[in-house]
């Protein structure tokens, strides 16, 4: 195919999202303020080519085929009055191909950089500030008789639990504040074992207002770090809260908080949502 047999192709529809979704609806002719898409709904732009179509036009001389011509890396959005300023022959000395190629990018750079931010992945537990416990004493049998340095280890002891909590974000930390919140000591549930915390799944679920699924895959991620876990009786389904310290050191840290809190959301969500286990200290 010579130059001269080239075909004006439309740009894909991928392509024309591409070139809307970088020119922050704005016309990339430098200076200029045009919208491209009006208030109104109408258009107010054209894809400009920055190597021509035809031999003749601005810009006209390479070696592009039909569809390297229509990518989005040789096309701009312009407004109506710069494509016609920009593709006049007379004036290809002044925006060649550089030019244009520069234009475009200067343009898009600031929005692709935008868009880019936008769509980091953020830890949301990397900066989480944790309010340590110093001596847990508030919580009834703590501290009886103990001296300074006793209370001092308790709260060293706790610390591990402490840690397993902050790995979670928030959203998995609202399911063990429900659970607390709107459980019971095991014991309280048949045969299940005591000294854990429990809560009926279909209360959870009902008082979470989302779906099964929603709440069963942020129980996933609590059961994979040891958290919680699922268990049947008399034919009821159970949320049972889990401390993974509880056989090192001696006591639940879970059925502690519960007792402690007394089903205030206020005290649960201190210590659980805001990670302030300075409310355990007396």
């Amino acid at each position: 195919m010579t130059s001269s047999d080239r075909v004006r192709l439309p740009p894909l529809t991928n392509t024309t999202r591409e070139l809307y979704v970088y020119s922050g609806n704005q016309c990339a002719f430098p200076g200029c303020t045009e919208v491209l898409l009006k208030p109104n709904g109408t258009w107010n732009c054209q894809a400009a080519h920055i190597h021509g179509v035809g031999v003749g036009a601005a810009r006209g001389v390479h070696s592009l085929d039909d569809d390297q011509l229509r990518e989005a890396s040789n096309l701009v959005l312009l407004c109506p009055n710069h494509h016609v300023e920009i593709d006049n022959k007379a004036l290809e000395g002044t925006y060649t191909v550089k030019y244009m190629q520069e234009m475009k990018a200067n343009h898009e750079e600031r929005f692709r950089t935008a868009l880019v931010s936008l769509e980091r992945i953020v830890d949301s537990t990397a900066e989480v500030v944790v309010k340590r416990p110093q001596n847990l004493c508030a919580m009834a049998g703590f501290c009886d008789n103990m001296t300074v340095e006793e209370k001092r280890q308790n709260a060293d002891a706790a610390a591990p639990f402490v840690d397993a909590l902050a790995k979670q974000p928030i959203s998995l930390r609202d399911v063990i504040v429900l659970v607390l919140v709107h459980g019971r000591p095991r014991s309280r549930f048949g045969g299940l074992r005591s000294k854990a915390v429990a809560a009926p799944l279909a209360r959870i679920e009902a008082a979470a207002q989302i779906t099964r699924h929603d709440l069963m895959e942020r129980v996933k991620a609590l059961q994979d770090d040891g958290l919680i876990a699922i268990e049947e009786d008399e034919n009821t389904w159970f949320l049972v809260l889990v401390d993974p310290t509880a056989r090192s050191i001696g006591w639940d840290l879970f059925e502690e908080i519960h007792n402690f809190a007394g089903g205030d959301r206020m005290v649960i969500e201190r210590v659980v949502s805001e990670l302030d286990f300075t409310a355990l200290d007396a």
